[in-house]
């Protein structure tokens, strides 16, 4: 509660900051520009379209957040419900704002109490819903004095994660004990859970980013570039820690495979990184986006500079090295096992759960040099072995995307 008040004395501080962070993010200016706007236009839809119907804001700060909403937002009753969509970003709402899988959407505000108390008080929704690391303390406080119904989905929570740190901790108990229901992927992770709350609020409902990537894979697009004369090592999310591995494991691997890069990052200066790091060791390479005339034949490395593809091209790979796993922590291993991969990443696994348990489950591997890194290469061989991994991998992804209906059922009190 102290740390709370402390947190709430410093508000107008923090609104002087972000004012003036402001004038130099573009992100932030247009959030404070557009968001009282749409809120405004969101109320009008409310009043237009909600009569007789619960309403249910559901936040997502960015695109990340917002796929994990999307098999909620697909499934849940629109006759009982009124979706109010919000976002923080405002890349995701210009990209999203048209979608027909809400009612209405608008800019979440900064946390702020102001700011929470004049969106809620007049908005008066019946749930507030957020996912995965999505916390507002004072939107949380000023739900619960509303009598408003708040929901955690997908939650994760780490055993080193700063929120458990001593002197944060006694902050987020506070603001964790304001949500009525947390709802969590696993055992595992609502073990960590109990340190902020009580057993009782949280409930293992798994995660609906397994829903949505089953989804995906089903809808996924084909890239005519690749074809099935050939077998395909893909490096997804890669960051420049992974460059080092990477070279030393290719230098060393002689097969016909062709390889296929993925930074996190697409921009002109890493995208120059990784090609000189090829042509150094003498891999024939050419960007994705130049590869209209050209065939994958004539060449043994593909570098992709464009982004939201990654999940697609997955499915052409037999073997997935998941980056980011020597830095600030491996990205998605989920979407390559669901396209029928085998996956390796780096040691820093411990912010995803999954991660961890697929790692102790021996589906994936955890690689930390590069001869490690070229015994998963020679897996490429032994089509017996690909195949048996692969069904294990597969098994896994299909016995987690049962989610979505657990979720809903919570929401609905059921």
């Amino acid at each position: 509660m102290l740390t709370y008040i402390i947190y709430l004395c410093l508000s107008p501080f923090v609104m002087l900051l972000i004012f003036l962070f402001s004038i130099v993010n573009q992100k932030i200016r247009t959030n404070f520009i557009n968001g009282y706007r749409t809120r405004q236009n969101a109320k009008r839809d409310i009043i237009k379209g909600a009569s007789g119907k619960q309403i249910i804001i559901m936040h997502a700060a960015s695109a990340g957040e917002f796929e994990q909403l999307k098999p909620i937002l697909r499934a849940i009753d629109k006759s009982k419900y009124f979706v109010v969509q919000t976002f923080l970003s405002p890349t995701i709402y210009e990209t999203e704002s048209n979608s027909t899988l809400f009612d209405t959407c608008c800019y979440h505000p900064l946390d702020l109490p102001w700011s929470a108390l004049f969106f809620l008080k007049s908005f008066r929704p019946n749930i507030y819903l957020t996912t995965r690391h999505d916390i507002w303390p004072h939107h949380l406080v000023i739900a619960r004095m509303l009598n408003i119904k708040c929901y955690l989905i997908n939650a994760n929570l780490y055993q080193n994660s700063k929120r458990l740190n001593p002197i944060l901790k006694s902050l987020n108990k506070f603001v964790f004990d304001k949500f009525d229901k947390i709802l969590t992927g696993s055992d595992t992770l609502k073990n960590i859970f109990t340190q902020l709350v009580p057993e009782n609020k949280i409930i293992v409902t798994g995660d609906s980013r397994f829903d949505q990537i089953l989804y995906r894979v089903k809808n996924s697009k084909s890239f005519n570039q690749f074809n099935e004369k050939h077998k395909y090592i893909i490096f997804g999310s890669i960051d420049d820690a992974d460059l080092k591995i990477i070279k030393e494991a290719i230098i060393k691997f002689d097969n016909p495979c062709k390889y296929i890069i993925v930074p996190h990052e697409v921009n002109k200066s890493f995208i120059n990184k990784i090609e000189s790091m090829l042509n150094d060791i003498n891999i024939n390479n050419i960007c994705l986006t130049k590869m209209t005339n050209h065939s994958i034949d004539d060449y043994k490395c593909v570098i992709v500079d464009t982004v939201g593809n990654l999940l697609d091209l997955y499915k052409y790979a037999d073997i997935a090295y998941v980056g980011s796993g020597f830095t600030h922590g491996v990205h998605s291993v989920i979407e390559p096992l669901a396209q029928n991969c085998i996956v390796c990443y780096g040691p820093k696994i411990d912010i995803l759960d999954e991660a961890v348990e697929i790692t102790n489950l021996q589906i994936g591997t955890v690689i930390n040099n590069s001869n490690e890194l070229l015994t998963i290469f020679q897996l490429i061989e032994n089509h017996e072995l690909i195949v048996c991994k692969q069904q294990s991998g597969l098994d896994y992804i299909n016995n987690k995307g049962i989610s979505t209906k657990k979720i809903l059922n919570h929401l609905y009190g059921e």
